[in-house]
């Protein structure tokens, strides 16, 4: 049975209750998520030991740098598609997510291949600093994990999909459902098996592949044949179109990784690594606005993708009504975990940790001004206006290593603390004033590409 796309591009009331009930999933799916974190973590310490462990984290992260690979392609097919299904436009919906999954195919199946043949000649025991008796298990492990992943990270535009339809909740019970069985196959192993690294890989890297595959082929064969990828539908100007989007946010994406990735490196070189731990830790505690707001912006994306599309300014000004009203909540929030910190900090670190009031209230700055740009970030990512975002940026890159030097140099932690203040409030507050002007429908020039 077939899902017209009518059923999903409706009135701003229908758009809102959606993201609503995305919303609360998400909340929900969080929840889940930590539970079987917390259930993960320790059943797969006790089944491999604390040092196999750690050796499949750091095995899994280097591998997982190969999704930048992706070039944007998945976030340029959710505005894309977005755009096309607020048009009903059903020919060129099924054009881009055919094209999507044609070019990713073209890029992560010789990628498997390359990295497999590679992963044979590489010394992961000198890699990862462990005894070279575990390098041809490290090796299978290497050759698991890298052709899952290229496998999932095209089984994974489902996601994307799902995002351009407004379902991010479904998208997100996707992946709890992988880690559930995930859970599962971990627990069957500790009964059944002897520790084995090799097993630990393939129950992590290929449940994801299997889980988003199963789900694929009943949303595209059963539940909506409309859009069903077809290679007769692959087009060139399609692929350039999500390319051309997709790449303006994969340099975002590393930019931003450049600009609040480093700040660790920073803070070690200019105040020692116990400094780090400060930082991380306060960050850590006064981030729990920053953890909210994330949950609740992630069906906002697309939500605003549709608005813009129908030209909804409407809406678009009730919701950023509502998501001024949560920043004034965040504020107080902050204020409230300012005053209590020292007594969270005995309850939950005892002596372990130096914090003081001056860097907490730095560190809750800090974050008040990440809320901020996310917030409105997320609604200029949404309408697909990213020219200006992209020029602000490139003068943070230009201009962040100088201030970072300067105020490091001479305050050490905050110093660095105060510089990524100054650098995300720029792109904050010009990314609001963009928001504000294309909302009333008083923009113009740059403010509208």
């Amino acid at each position: 049975m077939n899902i017209p796309f009518s059923k999903y591009i409706k009135s701003g009331n229908k758009r809102s209750e959606r993201m609503k009930k995305n919303i609360a999933g998400g909340f929900i799916l969080r929840g889940a998520g930590i539970v079987i974190s917390l259930l993960l973590i320790p059943m797969t310490i006790n089944y491999v030991s604390s040092e196999l462990y750690g050796v499949w984290l750091t095995l899994s992260t280097i591998i997982h740098w190969v999704s930048f690979f992706d070039i944007g392609f998945g976030m340029g097919l959710r505005n894309k598609l977005g755009v096309a299904l607020a048009e009903d436009d059903t020919k060129r919906a099924k054009v881009l997510v055919s094209s999507t999954y044609a070019i990713l195919s073209c890029i992560f199946i010789p990628l498997a291949i390359l990295f497999y043949g590679v992963c044979g000649y590489l010394d992961w025991s000198m890699i990862l600093n462990v005894s070279e008796e575990l390098n041809p298990t490290l090796v299978s492990c290497s050759r698991i994990v890298v052709v899952s992943f290229c496998f999932t990270m095209i089984m994974k535009v489902i996601q994307n999909v799902l995002q351009a339809y407004q379902m991010n909740a479904l998208g997100g019970l996707l992946d709890t459902i992988s880690h559930i069985f995930t859970l599962v196959a971990i627990y069957v192993l500790t009964k059944t098996t002897f520790p084995s690294l090799e097993y630990l890989a393939l129950a992590f890297s290929t449940i994801p592949v299997i889980t988003y595959f199963l789900y694929s082929s009943y949303f595209y064969i059963v539940k909506n044949t409309r859009i069903t990828p077809s290679f007769s539908c692959v087009q060139k100007e399609a692929i350039k179109d999500v390319f051309c989007l997709g790449g303006k946010f994969f340099f975002l994406q590393v930019s931003f990784i450049i600009l609040f990735q480093t700040t660790n490196i920073l803070i070690s070189q200019f105040g020692g690594p116990s400094q780090v731990t400060v930082y991380n830790v306060t960050f850590r505690y006064m981030s729990i606005s920053l953890m909210v707001l994330n949950i609740v912006m992630a069906p906002v994306w697309s939500a605003m993708t549709d608005a813009y599309a129908k030209k909804d300014y409407k809406w678009m000004t009730s919701l950023y009504n509502r998501l001024m009203f949560l920043y004034r909540l965040a504020v107080i929030t902050m204020i409230v975990l300012f005053i209590a910190s020292p007594i969270a900090y005995k309850i939950w670190l005892g002596d372990k940790v130096d914090t003081s009031w001056e860097i907490t209230a730095l560190v809750g700055t800090f974050v008040l001004i990440r809320v901020w740009h996310s917030m409105h970030a997320t609604m200029v990512n949404g309408m697909g206006l990213l020219k200006l975002q992209l020029y602000i940026v490139i003068v943070q890159l230009v201009l962040f290593p100088f201030l970072a030097y300067i105020l490091g140099t001479n305050f050490t932690l905050v110093g660095i603390i105060i510089s990524n203040c100054i650098i995300v409030l720029i792109s904050g507050l010009t990314l609001s004033t963009q928001v504000r002007k294309v909302i009333g429908q008083r923009a113009n020039g740059i403010w509208l590409k």
